[in-house]
């Protein structure tokens, strides 16, 4: 497959809250503890922000040496 996460602009939402920023590596943010602690949308428009600005350069899922945070996702387990 092509290299593509130079131009990827894809994060997920799972059903639980957590904001997925790459199905090849376990990085996600828990936006659910925020909105139960009452974050306003200002707060909430950061978070996400942040956590868009550290989705990684490359994904690990030809490269078993990706690093300790490499685990692709199924999609189906991503609603994807």
């Amino acid at each position: 497959s092509q290299h593509f996460c130079d131009t990827c602009n894809r994060v997920r939402l799972t059903s639980w809250g957590d904001l997925v920023l790459c199905l090849g590596r376990e990085d996600r943010v828990n936006l659910r503890d925020a909105l139960r602690s009452g974050a306003d949308d200002a707060s909430m428009q950061v978070l996400i922000l942040q956590a868009v600005r550290r989705k990684p350069l490359g994904h690990g899922f030809q490269n078993h040496q990706a690093g300790d945070d490499a685990h692709p996702h199924a999609m189906a387990t991503l609603g994807g």
